[in-house]
């Protein structure tokens, strides 16, 4: 299972791979990989919002749709 979180994680489906691993997590709340590859998905979902915050508010503060999230 923890494979399959981490191939999730790979193609960018965040959501699915902590999903994924919080079922691991309730099964064996001390499996190290799910519980590092969670750590390491959670700081990925926190830095793209972080970014998308800050595309947004420059935005705001331009007019325009200065920066684009590509």
């Amino acid at each position: 299972m923890s494979t399959k979180a981490t191939l999730q994680y790979v193609m960018g489906e965040y959501d699915d791979a902590l999903t994924t691993l919080n079922s691991i997590l309730s099964k064996d709340c001390c499996h190290f990989l799910a519980l590092m590859r969670r750590s390491q998905a959670y700081k990925k979902v926190n830095l793209q919002k972080n970014l998308e915050k800050q595309i947004e508010e420059s935005n705001q503060r331009f007019g325009t749709d200065f920066c684009v999230l590509s």
